[in-house]
């Protein structure tokens, strides 16, 4: 039998769009029917909702389903903020991908936006750079061949709305040990990777290296001569009183490091720092959010807005005062927000993207992350390979020194 596909809805059509935005409600769906190389035939659905109809989706929460693989980044909880402060003020189009099998139970779940950049629509991750990774959720039982899922990926491009180009971005090699069947898209390696620590091993296999035992008798100094100076508090959660305090004195932190490592602020940019505020908010701590601080004398002297997803905790919004810096202040919250994780038996303590040294020295398990870009009109050709030789251009600059 051959592979068939079953249409239901055609792709919308920009004016549909339009109108899905005034209703916040947009929905199309398909099907195929699949014959793999043994004979045996699978019928699959495919439904995507736009105009952020995630409620309607049934988007996975944090937790609800203990089965599902499915980074904090994909969460209902975090798409939430993200659609009302980044996509909001990007006016970035979402849309909610769901592959049900024959008996209707979802195994796939993706989010994706459509951009408009420099007049270009581009398909991207519901991402801006406050994701690590971008991924589908997974069933455990949801098994793709290259065959079937290059089938299902044609299909659901042919519903989406009309866009210029695919730009996608941090794609993880695995999802929480399953196989990733994005990779089966045409893939290059990105610049940097995930790191992780298992917590079962913390103790027996990272305390145990000597890098890591001269960073904690290290830290333990620094802390004895902080105590010196004044009094000394680890803070998790801050009271309504100190918490607006600690939130802004974090940003502000993070927007001096952005600017002084870079040269540009990223929290500048449409939607971030208001993204940032309301992950830090009393509505979202101790939902999705964590919010600790190291104090001394009451100052702030280092602080880290993370993620919480099931028995896993994601290190990722870091900053120190620069005038503690002799002291490792940025290092000691990292050992402490560790040691809580292993306190609180979660299992993965996730240090997110990047090659940072410190990273490494805590970090057991390396996870390669990869990008794919596909242009489907000339005017997302150019502007792909106009930002390929921005990039190449830059690491030139870079390499030489200039």
């Amino acid at each position: 039998m051959k592979n068939v596909l079953i249409p239901v809805n055609n792709r919308a059509t920009q004016s549909e769009l339009a109108g899905s935005r005034a209703t916040n409600y947009w929905r199309t769906s398909d099907s195929i029917v699949f014959t793999e190389a043994t004979g045996k035939v699978s019928e699959f659905k495919i439904e995507i909702f736009g105009g952020g109809a995630f409620t309607t989706a049934n988007w996975p929460s944090i937790g609800l389903r203990s089965d599902l693989r499915m980074f904090v980044y994909q969460s209902r909880e975090f798409i939430d903020v993200w659609m009302q402060t980044i996509g909001k003020r990007r006016r970035i189009a979402t849309f909610f991908i769901l592959i049900k099998d024959a008996s209707g139970t979802p195994i796939f779940y993706l989010p994706v936006g459509i951009e408009r950049r420099l007049g270009v629509r581009l398909l991207r991750f519901l991402d801006a750079g406050v994701a690590d990774y971008n991924a589908p959720g997974l069933a455990p039982h949801a098994v793709f061949s290259r065959d079937l899922f290059t089938l299902l990926w044609a299909k659901i491009l042919s519903l989406l709305p009309f866009f210029d180009a695919a730009d996608l971005r941090k794609i993880p090699q695995h999802v929480l040990g399953l196989s990733n069947p994005l990779l089966y898209l045409n893939c290059t390696p990105h610049s940097e990777s995930g790191h992780s620590t298992l917590i079962s091993s913390l103790h027996t296999d990272t305390d145990a290296r000597g890098s890591v035992k001269r960073l904690r008798k290290d830290l333990h100094r620094n802390c004895k001569r902080l105590m010196e100076i004044g009094t000394l508090d680890f803070v998790t959660n801050p009271s309504e009183k100190q918490l607006s305090f600690i939130t802004e004195r974090l940003i502000e932190l993070k927007r001096k490091r952005y600017t002084r490592m870079s040269g540009s602020d990223f929290l500048a940019l449409p939607g971030t720092a208001d993204f940032y505020r309301e992950m830090m908010s009393s509505r979202r701590l101790g939902q999705i959010s964590q919010l600790s601080a190291l104090t001394i004398n009451g100052e702030v002297a280092s602080a880290h807005l993370g993620f919480l997803s099931c028995d896993r905790f994601y290190y990722v919004f870091p900053a120190f005062d620069s005038k503690f810096a002799k002291f490792r202040v940025g290092h000691m919250l990292l050992q402490k927000l560790i040691d809580d994780a292993s306190q609180k038996n979660l299992t993965t303590f996730d240090l997110g993207i990047g090659n940072l040294a410190y990273k490494r020295t805590w970090a057991s398990q390396p996870l390669a992350l990869f990008n794919h870009e596909q242009a489907f009109t000339a005017v997302g050709n150019a502007y792909l390979l106009a930002r390929r030789l921005k990039h190449l251009l830059s690491s030139l600059r870079s390499t030489r020194g200039l």
